[in-house]
């Protein structure tokens, strides 16, 4: 065997050896809170998360960026036209590490009184200041989740670096009463 056929057939070889560990990403991501009234003053306001592998493949969490809660004043359909200030706070939690057969499922519960929530269009966040969930304006009454998922790195000619590209996955959308009981 020549050296071209050899690397030929070696570049093959990596390519199908390469795709057949590549994971296609499908899960299930479900949120519900322990209350239908969201006031920001309540602090026993309790979300729980449910991640649920759909693929036939071992699902590593720890390839899930993390989780973004929003709290918006627009539905998850157009989050993209909430783009001025106090329109979107967010708040985001680490998922805990784990390898999930098909249909296994991570379920995890977090206080969402006890996160730093700070305007989307921010660029800072302070967490010198106490915890700020009665920040969020009573009209931002859509409640929902992001998961970003790392899919590729983007070049752009003349810049010095690439810049990564993730998809997000939604959860389920909340509307939460914004009137007294």
């Amino acid at each position: 065997m020549n050296l071209k056929t050899y690397t030929i057939a070696l570049s093959i070889i990596l390519f199908l050896f390469g795709n057949c560990f590549a994971q296609e990403l499908k899960f299930d991501f479900d949120i519900s809170l322990n209350q239908n009234i969201f006031w920001a003053k309540d602090k026993n306001i309790i979300a729980k998360i449910s991640i649920t592998n759909k693929s036939e493949q071992i699902l590593d969490t720890s390839k899930l960026n993390g989780l973004a809660f929003y709290l918006s004043k627009c539905p998850k359909v157009r989050y993209q036209f909430c783009s001025t200030h106090g329109e979107n706070f967010v708040s985001s939690v680490k998922i805990k590490s784990k390898f999930l057969k098909k249909d296994e499922s991570l379920e995890f519960e977090v206080s969402l009184a006890d996160l730093y929530w700070i305007d989307a269009i921010s660029n800072s966040i302070d967490f010198k200041y106490p915890k700020n969930l009665n920040k969020v304006p009573i009209s931002n009454k859509y409640f929902y989740g992001v998961i970003s998922v790392f899919e590729k790195y983007l070049e752009v000619k003349d810049f010095p670096s690439k810049i990564p590209i993730s998809k997000p996955f939604f959860s389920n959308e909340i509307v939460q009463k914004t009137t007294p009981k």
